[in-house]
């Protein structure tokens, strides 16, 4: 029995010793081997919350902001809308938190006043730039609706 590996083999790096780790696995096994509890949680819209309810209030960036809310959500904490947010958002209370945020995300980055995550930390009051927003969507449409029954 004479076994001759094939040419790529030959020539490839000794890879017996080596394991392939994900990164999550490995921080896994070092937080077991040391009695630490890992908890998973979704990012889900971390950085707009962040940036919204927790950048201006505190003075921090929006990376560290999103911490913040990964971190409140480890704490299994819920990140509402503000109230005069969620007014004029018209938000259904039966749904999760999240489908709000998307309707303020969404709006946010068609507004005209924010142009950069920067402008984020100049807003003092969400609830005048989404009803400005809101507003002007309603007109459009308005407009849209006369210009088509008369046709």
């Amino acid at each position: 029995m004479n076994y001759e590996a094939p040419l790529f083999d030959r020539y490839s790096l000794p890879t017996g010793n080596l394991r392939c780790v994900c990164p999550d696995q490995l921080l896994e096994s070092i937080l077991s081997n040391r009695g630490i509890s890992l908890y998973k949680k979704n990012p889900a819209y971390t950085s707009i919350i962040g940036l919204v309810k927790y950048s201006r209030m505190y003075g921090l960036s929006s990376d560290i902001a999103a911490a913040l809310v990964i971190a409140r959500r480890g704490m299994n904490l819920s990140e509402r809308l503000p109230a005069s947010v969620s007014a004029y958002l018209g938000v259904n209370p039966r749904k999760h938190v999240w489908s709000g945020w998307l309707k303020f995300n969404k709006i946010t980055k068609t507004a005209a006043i924010i142009k950069l995550r920067h402008d984020y930390f100049s807003i003092p009051n969400w609830g005048m730039v989404i009803k400005d927003v809101v507003e002007q969507v309603g007109v459009k449409a308005e407009r849209r609706a006369t210009s088509k029954s008369t046709k």
